[in-house]
């Protein structure tokens, strides 16, 4: 742009109209406007932010120019004025002036109107949303010091490779600037123009880059693919690998947890999660379950600390455990939204003690998840959707570590029995205690699934049964308790507790009946219709708005008899009830209902978070 000479001559002339009185009083307005950049400038320091004004040739270079375009004349917000193309150094980011050399004419420009409306247009530049001063720089520091919200100005538009951030700082333009490179090298901006692949951390693009490179390098191997170019590959790895893993970090709704992150920047903490977890529990996770899991554990707003420190998730049973009913109705939820598009029990949680080189609670308990996997599976049709996966986890509660050998069979024999039923599986093996391990890794998992007989095995220094099926309370999942022999779990009673909620176990209940295609019948007692408060109505509504039909048995007391003798007199494969929280679940103590599990009740029970 070349300035406009007949400014000047404006400005003198109305400069000779104004009195000197003008002159002086304008120049006080500019010592004020100095002292307020000093001022800003002393707060920006502290707050850790950057004051200068963005330099046009900067920004144009690092962000790839493709373009110009003339908008001609039109007003333009004042605040959205970020930068020059030759003054950078004169004023500050709101325009403020920065040195004494500028007062006479800062002031001349004031004098010649005292509203800066009333002058010429400004030349600027726009770039995204942002705009950059050619000629008018002394106006729109006038404009800014009056409140001035639009001026009017002349506009090129410049096209560039990467956007602008919106009220962008010098240190943003690196990241642009990569985010330029990344999109050169890659033409991704070319070849998926939708797609938005900006991150908020510098230097993590040229990880994309290596994304990139693997997943071109597994195609190449596999003979599926041979990319002849770098665009290529990228094509393959966004459409491949990147954007299943958004797409379902949007379905989820997992960024609004996260408003100082990209799509991008939860794609790569996913990835790298799925290393470190596959690493640290020798088990391979889906990025499914890891969206689905960890950052429901995570919660709103933790990223700085726990996107860092992810192995914290794992490392501390102690928080977990205080979370609690949060975890729990955490986990309804999330299950609720997803139970149309996706398995309910994608990732099973095998658990079995290993002691002196011998299984307690294995067998019972595979033969059990088996099942679930199995049926869990069947619900894809002909979906390219994966199969549900058991977790396996052998603890040994030992001082001493497990004889490698003997380590390497367990595992050999739990993968291969998964293999022989077509469900895949892998097992960890972990020292300590064993409800605490169970709790650590039920955050990456959907159900647990235990042999009665690893309850009652009394490891946990004078803890028995009781005890320990109470601590699995905190897990916050489903827990399965394997009964006498393997079920198919097709013929389902439901057990409701006068004075119990009911929301989990009727949500899991009624799913089994409508996916598994499962026959269901609910067991309530005298108690719930004396509340008057239409409890066993509302379950029929619920069963009715998914169209499952289940009777309705009424006892006069909801005892653990009562549930074992309606269980066998239906030929009930399941029941389905929820944790001990009083002792008013099943029978009337704790101790009742341990006993009901493992001396009485022959079926697997489900107990509901």
């Amino acid at each position: 742009m070349i300035g406009n000479t007949s400014n000047l001559s404006a400005y003198g002339q109305r400069e000779g109209q104004r009195s000197d009185g003008d002159f002086v009083l304008a120049l006080d307005d500019f010592r004020r406007a100095r002292k307020r950049a000093a001022v800003s400038h002393v707060l920006g320091r502290l707050r850790g932010q950057s004051l200068e004004l963005l330099s046009f040739r900067e920004v144009t270079q690092k962000l790839k120019e493709t373009g110009r375009h003339d908008l001609g004349v039109r007003d333009i917000p004042v605040k959205a004025i970020v930068g020059s193309v030759g003054r950078t150094t004169d004023f500050d980011r709101d325009f403020l002036p920065l040195h004494k050399r500028d007062a006479q004419r800062w002031a001349r420009v004031k004098v010649a109107s005292m509203d800066v409306k009333e002058l010429p247009p400004i030349e600027v530049y726009k770039i995204g949303e942002s705009y950059f001063v050619s000629d008018g720089n002394h106006r729109v520091s006038i404009a800014r010091e009056q409140g001035v919200e639009t001026m009017s100005a002349s506009v090129i538009e410049v096209q560039t490779r990467a956007p602008l951030p919106v009220d962008a700082q010098p240190d943003d333009l690196i990241l642009a600037a990569e985010y330029a490179d990344f999109l050169e090298y890659t033409q991704l901006d070319k070849l998926r123009p939708e797609a938005d692949l900006r991150l908020s951390v510098p230097g993590q693009h040229k990880e994309l880059e290596n994304h990139i490179a693997v997943h071109r390098c597994y195609l190449e191997a596999d003979q599926v693919k041979i990319c002849r170019t770098t665009p290529e590959a990228a094509r393959y790895w966004y459409d491949e690998a990147y954007l299943p893993v958004v797409e379902t970090i949007r379905e989820r709704g997992i960024l609004r947890d996260f408003p100082v992150c990209t799509e991008t920047d939860l794609y790569l903490w996913i990835i790298e999660n799925q290393e470190e977890l596959r690493d640290e529990l020798g088990w391979s996770i889906d990025s499914a379950s890891v969206i689905g899991n960890l950052a429901d554990e995570i919660g709103r707003g933790a990223w700085p600390l726990y996107l860092r420190q992810p192995k914290q998730l794992l490392s501390s049973p102690k928080s977990v455990m205080q979370k609690g009913r949060k975890r729990q109705s955490k986990w309804m939820q999330q299950r609720f939204l997803n139970r149309y598009s996706q398995y309910l029990f994608n990732d099973i949680l095998v658990p079995f003690s290993w002691q002196a080189g011998q299984t307690t609670g294995l067998q019972g308990a595979l033969s059990q998840a088996l099942i679930v996997a199995l049926q869990e599976s069947r619900q894809s049709g002909e979906s390219d959707q994966e199969g549900a996966q058991l977790l396996g986890l052998a603890i040994s509660e030992e001082a001493r570590p497990p004889d490698e050998a003997a380590a390497q069979m367990i595992r050999e024999t739990f993968e291969n029995s998964c293999r022989e039923a077509g469900v895949d599986g892998a097992l960890a093996i972990e020292e300590g205690n064993a409800i605490g391990k169970i709790s650590e890794r039920a955050i990456i998992s959907d159900l647990i699934v235990l042999d009665r007989r690893f309850l009652s095995a009394n490891h946990d220094h004078g803890k028995g049964t009781p005890d320990r099926l109470r601590s699995l309370k905190q897990a916050g999942r489903p827990v399965l308790l394997a009964g006498q022999a393997t079920s198919p779990l097709k013929h389902i009673l439901l057990a409701l507790d006068g004075g119990t909620e009911i929301g989990t176990t009727l949500f899991l209940a009624t799913y089994l009946a409508e996916r598994w295609g499962s026959q269901l019948i609910v067991l309530s007692d005298r108690k719930r219709e004396r509340n008057g408060d239409g409890q066993n109505d509302r379950v029929q509504q619920y069963l009715t708005l998914h169209e499952v039909e289940a009777p309705l048995l009424i006892a006069d007391e909801l005892k653990a008899s009562v549930i074992v003798e309606t269980a066998d007199a239906q030929k009930c494969d399941l029941i389905v009830s929820n944790w001990p929280a009083t002792g008013r679940i099943i029978g009337r103590t704790p101790s009742e209902l341990i006993e009901l599990l493992i001396d009485i009740c022959q079926q697997p029970v489900l107990i509901c978070p």
